[in-house]
């Protein structure tokens, strides 16, 4: 371990080196518009900046404005700030540099550049890179060197949910006006977005449960309901079956719930508009789109029996599926499954290296945070993270640029809260 500490410098640089390069790439390729984005957000937080500092701290909360509208470019910008601001940070105070889970991160990041390397689509693999790699490797890193508490946790899972509801009544208001088409509020895919509702959803049900005002309460949990037909809307699947999984849970794990859980259930269908009845029931159905995940899977299983150690390459199975699947109808962009996708891409050492931080995190939080506090406000942030896990069971949300950040910031929170858990128990 002081060997990988006396490494992290040069291992952060290299990082930053490379996330300089891809911009530099990027620049190349990248549209007027998606520049003129970056540069109006860059602005943005110029003046944010100006008003309320440097520190990692505000350049946290600013970054949370990058999933009204998540761009690539947008996506990257977000990286340096939090880079920067670490940066500066870091060189004000002179501090040691801490370095959480620096053996799980570095293979990680070598694995995943790996990869990378040795990807056939390059152009769509370096944001998957980032966002498999850099994404929880930075951000662990700017946590653990950062002034970070439970009221700051608090504020980031108030802004999330703010925004949530923004999305989700907008979304409500585009699918009302054009019922046949599948549209995502303000992002571009309608999928993906759903990962997004799922932590908002919980979220939004957590600072409910937490609040005392009964008036307040409620409209948490309006914003709640809102975020759920914003869903809806998206018909996703697996998304809609991650929320009953997750209200499953609490009503397993909270006695409380239980008779409100309950009637949620019951009640859902009559929040749902006669529009939409024929169009959730739909996805309840079999369908094709079963079929093809079903030989993805075959395919993918296949693939990593013949490369179990470092995969086939980030992106890579983009073009090689195109020459396996016997008919169009059948291709898949991934496999749609995210433990099987990182198993492919990365093998079986970043494949360990990933979920096994996923692990230790939340059970640390499990046992540290939610057990010991018994406050439901963490038992249902912690169900509404495994909620968004069980619904990578059939996608690949967290693996997203616009949802790793969102997903890697939450268990970045969770690591800082249980390690500070674990330091109060010590001193007491």
């Amino acid at each position: 371990m002081g060997a990988l500490q006396k490494i992290s410098k040069p291992i952060i640089y290299l990082a930053l080196m490379s996330l300089c390069i891809y911009l530099a790439q990027a620049m190349q390729t990248a549209t007027f518009g998606m520049l003129a984005v970056a540069v109006l957000f860059l602005g943005a937080w110029l003046f944010y900046a100006f008003a309320f500092g440097l520190d990692f701290r505000a350049c946290l909360v600013f970054s949370t404005f990058f999933f009204v509208k998540p761009f690539i470019p947008t996506f990257y910008v977000v990286l340096v700030l939090l880079a920067f601001s670490l940066l500066t940070q870091y060189y004000q105070e002179r501090r040691k540099l801490l370095w959480p889970y620096p053996l799980a991160t570095a293979i990680l990041v070598a694995t995943a550049f790996y990869g990378l390397i040795r990807s056939r689509a390059p152009g769509s693999a370096l944001p998957y890179f980032f966002s498999t790699a850099i994404v929880p490797t930075l951000l662990f890193i700017c946590f653990a060197n950062s002034k970070i508490d439970a009221k700051l946790f608090d504020l980031w899972v108030r802004l999330i949910v703010y925004i949530n509801v923004f999305l989700a009544f907008i979304g409500v208001i585009v699918a009302l006006l054009n019922p046949t088409k599948r549209l995502g509020s303000l992002w571009i895919t309608a999928m993906t977005i759903n990962g997004f509702y799922l932590m908002g959803l919980f979220f939004a049900i957590a600072l409910g449960i937490r609040e005392k005002d009964k008036n307040k309460s409620l409209l948490w949990y309006l914003g709640a309901v809102i975020i759920f037909l914003g869903m809806v809307y998206t018909y996703t699947r697996m998304a809609l079956l991650a929320v009953f999984f997750g209200f499953f849970l609490m009503m397993l794990k909270m006695k409380r719930f239980r008779l409100i859980g309950i009637i949620i259930l019951l009640l859902i269908p009559l929040l749902i508009p006669a529009s939409m009845l024929e169009r959730v029931q739909s996805t309840f159905s079999f369908d094709m789109s079963i079929f093809i995940r079903l030989f993805a899977w075959y395919h993918a299983l296949r693939q990593i029996s013949l490369h179990p150690f470092f995969g086939i390459g980030i992106s890579t199975w983009e073009t090689w599926y195109r020459g396996v699947v016997p008919f169009s109808f059948l291709y898949a962009e991934h496999p749609h499954n995210l433990f099987l996708r990182i198993f492919v891409e990365i093998g079986v050492f970043g494949f360990i290296s990933y979920f096994w931080i996923i692990y230790r995190v939340l059970k640390d939080f499990r046992n540290n945070v939610v057990k010991r506090s018994q406050e439901p406000y963490y038992w249902v942030i912690y169900i509404g993270v495994l909620s968004l896990l069980f619904s990578c069971l059939t996608d690949i949300f967290i693996q997203q640029y616009s949802i790793s950040l969102a997903f890697w910031t939450c268990l970045a929170f969770m690591y800082m809260l249980s390690r500070q858990q674990i330091a109060d128990n010590e001193d007491t």
